[in-house]
């Protein structure tokens, strides 16, 4: 499959943030709510006679801080980064960027993200904590791995951050693009090229660890590294499970196209989204297919939560299904493609939109809770405290 029919959708922002770029400068943070949330007590959720919704009358108290102590972050098309708060949708705090930003990692308060225009920005509370580059643009979720952020960029390269001062490490070349999200563990970062290889980079100094050849360009799918096996499909639809440590290939599923999302792991079970429409269910031993669930759209990157699995598809429709069959329990609508990347804390599941708002669904019933308007089209949101 060519590059111009791949699900672009999913991948950036690009088309509209090029629009906005300016003089991308450290830019200045604002903690003035005027776009304020609009909250509703009635489900968007739509259903088919297929497809009943499972009612189970708001979302179940989970043990923990409370609600209001989480913020959700995400870009936007608008030039800005907003910090939101997580139980009422009302803005803390947003940052200009000039280029909105990708795909949020958080960790311990600070929030790290790339953008279109190259440049890996930290953030805590709104404050700039650090900003790195220009290099080429950066669409894909970082990882915080022993001190450093690794991220991977258009240029063809992997850059490894000091994370506490945005200080240059390393740079690792690859020989094609690198547009996915990176995995991490033990000390080793995990990251798909377009030249069909997935890598193994230690972060203690940039070097190579392994590589392996997948089938096609690894563009669209991020790898998961999960109990010392790492996940990852290229953009054909070839899936595979490999040894962490060697790289040595475990088992392999073939979907009907590209595999468009993070794997997610559990139970035995390996749950990957694919361009086919599909969201697979895999036994994690062998790759057999245990169940599979078709939506309207390429399927992005699925969250467990309660017995449940959310995924976002790219026509603008979040499901949850049961993990353990697949059986549908409820969707919700947005007024836009939806970003492949969904999060879920304490049984609220946030979504960022091409319509411009971040939502939050509660997870028992799919009715909306809130939804925060910005200027532009969204990313995936990342939620942290």
């Amino acid at each position: 499959m060519s590059r111009q029919t791949l699900a672009r959708p999913y991948i950036t922002l690009t088309l509209l943030t090029l629009i906005l770029l300016t003089a991308t400068g450290c830019g200045g943070s604002s903690s003035t709510a005027s776009k304020t949330p609009t909250v509703s007590a009635s489900p968007s959720t739509t259903t088919t006679s297929s497809e009943t919704p499972t009612t189970a009358g708001g979302p179940t108290a989970t043990p923990g801080p409370p609600l209001s102590s989480f913020t959700v972050y995400a870009g936007s098309a608008d030039g800005n980064f907003y910090g939101i708060n997580a139980a009422n949708g009302q803005k803390r705090w947003s940052y200009a960027t000039g280029a909105g930003g990708n795909k949020p990692l958080t960790n311990n308060g600070i929030v790290y993200f790339g953008t279109d225009a190259g440049h890996v920005f930290a953030l805590n509370g709104g404050a700039l904590v650090w900003r790195y580059g220009p290099v080429g643009g950066i669409t894909g979720r970082p990882a915080l791995e022993g001190g450093v952020v690794v991220a991977g960029s258009y240029d063809n390269n992997v850059y490894g951050i000091n994370a506490s001062t945005g200080a240059p490490k390393w740079t690792f070349p690859t020989g094609g693009y690198v547009t996915n999200g990176v995995a991490s563990a033990n000390g080793v970062a995990y990251v798909g090229s377009a030249d069909f290889y997935l890598y193994a980079i230690n972060v203690s100094n940039g070097s190579l660890a392994w590589k392996f050849q997948e089938g096609a360009p690894v563009e669209f799918g991020a790898p998961a590294v999960v109990n010392g096996v790492v996940y990852s499909g290229d953009d054909t639809g070839h899936f595979y499970a490999l040894n962490a440590s060697t790289g040595a290939k475990l088992w392999s599923f073939s979907a009907g196209s590209g595999i468009a999302s993070r794997a997610a792991v559990a139970n035995g079970i390996v749950y990957i989204g694919s361009q086919d429409y599909n969201l697979y269910a895999l036994d994690a031993n062998t790759g057999q297919k245990r169940w599979s669930y078709q939506t309207g759209a390429t399927v992005g990157t699925p969250v467990l939560y309660s017995n449940l699995i959310a995924v976002a598809s790219s026509n603008g429709v979040v499901y949850a299904l049961d993990a353990s069959n697949g059986s549908f329990k409820w969707k919700f609508t947005t007024g836009g493609a939806t970003r492949p990347w969904i999060a879920v804390t304490q049984n609220i599941v946030y979504t960022g939109s091409n319509d411009g708002s971040v939502y939050a669904i509660n997870g028992g019933n799919g009715s909306q809770a809130w939804k925060y308007s910005t200027g532009g089209p969204c990313s995936s949101p990342a939620v942290g405290q």
